[in-house]
């Protein structure tokens, strides 16, 4: 499947004057952790003796830690403080991240080429960042992103734009001249919230949630993106 464009979202002002920047988001979009993640929430409500749901994880795949931990204790009912709670979910994410979580298929390619061609890479991120720095020291990406934004630098996770907006300031571009790649509801959302151009990654999530969230365009595959994102500047993306 080719790029899709979503013709209910608009593109703002093209000024080729402002900076070029491009965002990822991590989780399901540059690493394949959805599943491992999937499996570790399912570990951890076991641990409680409680159950999950696809429906609960989807809620829970985006906003930051501390927010997942505090809807699961509710949710379940979980007794102890969120400290510990957070620390044991933690530890599970922690060792899946260190030793199985894997980049997505073309990952490594489409950041060279994109890096070639001249954009600014941030990696926008509710992860919190001791999380990050373990995959990114495991698949040899730390030095390849201009900035790294995660979760623990702001107030609001997403999908409330907060983090995208963190990132736009840093990187001194316009939400215009701005592509975020993600592949969640949530992520999305946040990401169009803060006037970026979202392009969604459309692999574990069905098309219609991803455009219903405020997906501009829509990929089947990251080495999609250096062309069309050369399109929004150039005029061609129809």
């Amino acid at each position: 499947m080719g790029a899709e464009k979503n013709m209910n979202n608009t593109t703002g002002n093209k000024d080729k004057a402002a900076t070029r920047a491009v965002f990822f988001d991590l989780d399901g979009t540059l690493i394949d952790s959805i599943p491992v993640l999937f499996d570790n929430y399912n570990a951890f409500l076991a641990r409680y003796g409680c159950h999950g749901s696809q429906e609960e994880f989807k809620f829970v795949n985006g906003p930051a830690l501390p927010e997942i931990i505090k809807h699961l204790k509710q949710n379940h009912n979980i007794q102890g403080t969120e400290e510990e709670i957070m620390a044991v979910y933690n530890n599970g994410l922690e060792e899946n991240y260190r030793d199985v979580v894997g980049p997505r298929e073309k990952a490594d390619e489409t950041i060279a080429e994109l890096r070639r061609r001249g954009y600014r890479l941030s990696l926008v991120t509710s992860t919190h960042l001791p999380l990050v720095s373990v995959i990114l020291k495991r698949l040899g990406w730390e030095s390849v992103f201009d900035a790294i934004i995660t979760g623990d630098t702001v107030e609001r996770a997403k999908p409330e734009p907060d983090i995208y907006l963190a990132a736009l300031a840093e990187a001194g571009s316009e939400g215009a001249k701005t592509a975020a790649v993600e592949d969640s509801p949530n992520g999305t959302r946040s990401a169009a919230a803060a006037g970026c151009r979202a392009v969604s990654l459309a692999i574990e999530t069905p098309v219609e949630l991803l455009q219903n969230a405020g997906a501009e365009f829509i990929i089947s595959s990251l080495d999609e993106l250096p062309d069309l994102i050369d399109s929004f500047f150039e005029g061609e993306a129809e």
